[in-house]
């Protein structure tokens, strides 16, 4: 592959990235008139050529050919070279028009009466048209493991198109760890197909990793040059290199020049060749290893480390520019180099931002923010990446996490043009596959919605058992792995399975993701830094056995599970022959699956538990308590889990109190707009703001659901708003500090309500009722439990929490799950977001309407009623009579609290026209919205006028 100039390339990066004045991701400016469809294809012809050393086109056309057969039920050919009529054509064309401006993995995909032609920039562009094209077709790989292979029966009538397709990111990267993939016997394999049917593979490869230790040994480095390194405080250790010492330079050159020496490497899982485009000139990994004049005031300087850092890579790319056109030298922003330099940076260095950065022991004050480090690289004009961390075995363990958060800083990078991404992986595809998949999908269009995207995910993979699967992930995403999220998941798998009976490909899946679920459920206590500390032997042996049986389905990471269980399993004195008896590695047949789900629904208690709402909370209109008569009570909101919920008009700025309550680093809100984007973001260290309140104003545009979310490292924070709000914990929280209140709506008619806490320190729970009533209930120190009221009294309740220190006297929060009522919790009973239509319910009381018995036309009188409101919610009302002319007459506004009742009264005026006799009236009672609550009938006797 020829590699362009850099001035070159940076201008086809920024059309690629909107800089230009055509948008041609997406292009359909060119419409054909018309398209005949499949019935007169047969062909797939290979029109291009192919690089000597890479065979993309030859995949294309394979590939094509397999689904073709599969979905159209008939034999597809594949020739070299054009042939004649309508066909599939794969071709290259570096200097097509309509994929000037576009990078190398540019694809044009032409539908109309000669067949379809896809026209790659490069071969391996190509062969992503293919992979488009069967998207189209609805063909999916969701998951590596043939079970979500996803092909259709039929093939989908496409229109005529003219597009061009191009990715958002010149490189996109999963990294998985080796040992992970090979623990299965067809685990390489089957990733690498994963990943190119899923375009995560491209022509271009950019480096960037630790390296200092490559490019010089320190301790041989110190015999020669003794100045070119740091010490350690004994003088003689050499403990860290001088990156602007004039040695360090010319060897990180020297290495360059030996790394860029190859101009291409193959992929390591693929084998696919690829463009080697960057050096990586990055410090190592360490906490204690750099120099101590790189200290300030007795702390390491975060902006000084960042400065030597990112100073070595300069060196190197000025070389570059000189020697290797169009090549970089790249640098993580990593840990303490995390800042952003304080010089030019050359615009051949490439800034990989990882997401992880160190602020605690520096003297820098607060961290930067993710998009802080994003605008401060970019305006420098060096070539920004994003390094992220989808998974890690040694802090994830197999956890269920609900992928939409963690796809933030992506969507983040994607909306700031930053041009690269990598992120970390792990081979457990049942609690990660819907983020590895989303991520993938992310990566090229740059309008997908990850909610579009999650639905095409539940309708193609669960298919009849859509609605019972989605439920599956979203009770697990809201509620994590506690007793309740694994009770209503189980729950949620026995339906699935038995309304996919006779589905064989769903009911495969169902019974893939059931195995994770009872792996996590059973085991997960004793999984703790992956070690299974303090596991029984007859359990260590059950766990054994169990992840070597589901072990090819890829669910959770197998190597670490099966290494550190023979570990333990050889401390209790098995041998490698006891273990190869224990390594069964059948499948677990339909029969067993349902076994374990039944077990499942036994441990968990499944059939007692109530059910949440299907729509989200923000789905429904919401509207304030409006509770003048109840007290307001502290405002407080925890670190982790659930959103404050703020609805807006839309063209109002909204004033925000917050406080921190606690010392521990960084303090970071995030406004988001309905959508979920965030719009602004609010970062101080508690250095900055100690106990004082930080006041923030944030604006709104359209209206709907705003929200106000919390970042950044653990510490208690109250947040206050003078305007209607709550607190969502649909997505579970902890109970923040040490006591803690808040008002919660239990609707009328509600069957149940549920409270589930579970690990941190010892907890005591009281809930008081709309009567006062109070009961309580202590858990002891990570002890999980339930309150569960059943027929509970409607109306408001508190929720009150007290968390004991432990011995050292620290408090750690407890995790609270709400279930069958609002998951709505605030502070100030007259702002508090409750469901509209569950408040109020405004009644006539019966027999109290009274009406004269006589009027006289062209006279009024006096109509008056008992009206109560029987809901939770105070309302405000009015008392409407309507005559038979259409005429209204409408009293006074009245308010009413939940339980009260009042006397309104309203004149009515007779027409001077009215027929003398009996005149019928209608009744009504409309709240301030204009809804109607009640209706009835009544009548006067009219009479001559005066």
């Amino acid at each position: 592959m020829k590699i362009r100039p850099l001035a070159l390339q940076a201008l086809l990066v920024l059309c690629l990235f909107g800089a230009c004045n055509k948008d041609d991701r997406h292009d359909q400016s060119i419409q054909p008139v018309s398209w005949s469809g499949w019935n007169v294809l047969s062909t797939i012809a290979v029109v291009g050529t192919d690089d000597p050393v890479d065979t993309p086109l030859q995949r294309a056309a394979q590939e094509l050919q397999t689904y073709l057969d599969r979905v159209s039920g008939r034999a597809w050919n594949v020739a070299q070279g054009d042939v004649g009529g309508p066909a599939i054509r794969l071709d290259v064309n570096g200097a097509s028009a309509r994929l000037a401006g576009s990078n190398d993995e540019a694809v044009h995909v032409r539908v109309d009466d000669t067949g379809i032609r896809i026209t790659g920039k490069t071969p391996i562009a190509a062969l992503h048209g293919a992979y488009i094209l069967l998207h189209k077709m609805g063909v999916r790989w969701f998951f590596p493991h043939p079970a979500w292979e996803v092909v259709p029966e039929a093939l989908a009538d496409l229109s005529p198109s003219d597009e061009v397709h191009a990715p958002l990111f010149l490189e996109r990267q999963y990294g998985m760890q080796a040992g992970h993939l090979v623990a299965v016997p067809s685990g390489g394999r089957d990733w690498g197909q994963w990943i190119t049917r899923n375009r995560m593979v491209g022509p271009a490869h950019y480096s960037a990793q630790h390296s200092w230790g490559s490019i010089a040994d320190k301790v041989e480095l110190a015999r020669d040059f003794p100045d070119a390194v740091c010490y350690y405080a004994d003088g003689v250790t050499p403990k860290q290199l001088h990156p602007d010492h004039p040695e360090v330079i010319r060897r990180a050159q020297e290495f360059a020049r030996t790394w860029l020496a190859n101009p291409t490497r193959l992929h390591h899982t693929t084998r696919t060749q690829q463009a080697n485009l960057s050096v990586p000139i990055s410090p190592p990994d360490g906490n204690t290893i750099w120099c101590d004049e790189w200290r300030v005031n007795g702390l390491y300087s975060g902006q000084v480390i960042t400065d030597k850092a990112f100073g070595l890579t300069n060196e190197v790319a000025k070389m570059l520019q000189q020697e290797v056109p169009g090549r970089y030298a790249s640098v993580l922003s990593y840990s303490w180099y995390s800042r952003i330099p304080s010089y030019p940076l050359e615009p051949n260095v490439f800034v990989q931002v990882t997401t992880f950065q160190r602020y605690s022991g520096t003297n820098d004050g607060r961290a930067l923010t993710l998009e802080e480090r994003f605008d401060g690289f970019l305006q420098k004009g060096v070539l920004v990446g994003l390094y992220d961390y989808f998974d890690v075995w040694q802090y994830d363990w197999d956890e269920w996490y609900d992928p939409r958060p963690k796809l933030e800083n992506l969507l983040l990078a994607r909306r700031k043009g930053v041009r690269h991404f990598v992120a970390e992986v792990s081979d457990n595809w049942g609690p990660k596959g819907r983020l590895y998949w989303l991520g993938a999908q992310l990566c090229w269009d740059p309008a997908a919605d990850p909610e579009v995207l999650l639905q095409d995910f539940y309708r193609r993979a669960f298919g009849p058992a859509k609605i019972p699967a989605e439920r599956f992930y979203q009770h697990l995403d809201r509620l994590g792995e506690g007793p309740l999220g694994f009770g209503l998941a189980f729950r949620d798998l026995a339906e699935a399975l038995e309304v996919s009976a006779g589905v064989p490909q769903v009911q495969e899946r169902l019974r893939q993701l059931a195995h994770w679920a009872y792996f996590r459920a059973r085991w997960q206590d004793q999984l703790q830094r992956e070690t299974y500390a303090g596991i029984s032997r007859a359990d260590a042996e059950a766990a054994y056995r169990y992840v070597n049986r589901i072990g090819s389905e890829r669910v959770v990471t197998l190597r670490p599970h099966r290494d550190q269980l023979e570990s333990v399993l050889r401390g209790y004195g098995l041998t490698d022959a006891d273990l190869t008896a224990l390594r069964n590695t059948t499948p677990f047949s339909p029969e067993e699956t349902r076994q374990l789900v039944d077990e499942g629904l036994t441990l968990f208690g499944s059939a007692t538990l109530p059910e949440m709402a299907a729509a989200g909370i923000r789905d429904v209109p919401l509207v304030p308590l409006d509770r003048a008569d109840l007290p307001r009570l502290a405002p407080g909101w925890g670190n982790w889990g659930g959103e404050v919920i703020v609805p807006s008009a839309g063209n109002e700025t909204i004033d925000i109190t917050a406080r921190v309550t606690t010392v521990n680093g960084r303090f970071d809100l995030e406004w988001k707009a309905p959508d979920g984007a965030t719009l602004a973001t609010i970062s101080r260290h508690y250095s900055e703001v100690g106990m004082n309140p930080v006041t923030w104003s944030v604006t709104t545009s359209a209206p709907g659901m705003y929200a106000l979310r919390l970042a950044g490292d653990p510490s208690w924070y109250k947040v206050d708003l003078a305007r209607p709000a709550a607190l969502d914990v649909s997505p579970g929280w902890k109970i923040p500090g040490s006591s803690w209140s808040a008002y919660m709506v239990v609707p009328e008619g509600t069957p149940a309500f549920l409270i589930e806490v579970r690990s941190g320190s010892a907890l005591t729970l009281a809930l008081t009722d709309p009567t006062g009533a109070t009961d309580s209930h202590s858990f002891a120190l990570d002890e999980s439990g339930r309150v569960t009221r059943t027929a509970p009294a409607p109306g408001v309740w508190v929720l009150r929490t007290t968390i004991t220190p432990n011995a050292a006297g620290n408090v750690a929060g407890r995790r609270l799950d709400l279930l069958g009522v609002p998951p709505l919790l605030w502070h100030d009973p007259r702002f508090m977001l409750v469901p509209a239509a569950w408040a109020p319910v405004l009644r006539v009381v019966p027999g109290s309407l009274l009406i004269p018995g006589t009027a006289r036309r062209g006279q009024g009188f006096p109509l008056t009623a008992d009206v109560l409101n029987s809901g939770p919610v105070a309302g405000t009302f009015f008392l409407r009579v309507t005559l038979p002319e259409g005429t209204s007459h409408v009293s006074p506004a009245m308010t009413l609290l939940p339980g009260q009742s009042g006397p309104v009264s309203v004149d009515v005026a007779v027409p001077a026209t009215a027929a003398v006799g009996t005149m019928p009236l209608d009744v009504e009672v409309i709240d301030d919205r204009g809804a109607a609550h009640d209706r009835i009938a009544g009548s006067v006797v009219v009479g001559e006028g005066p």
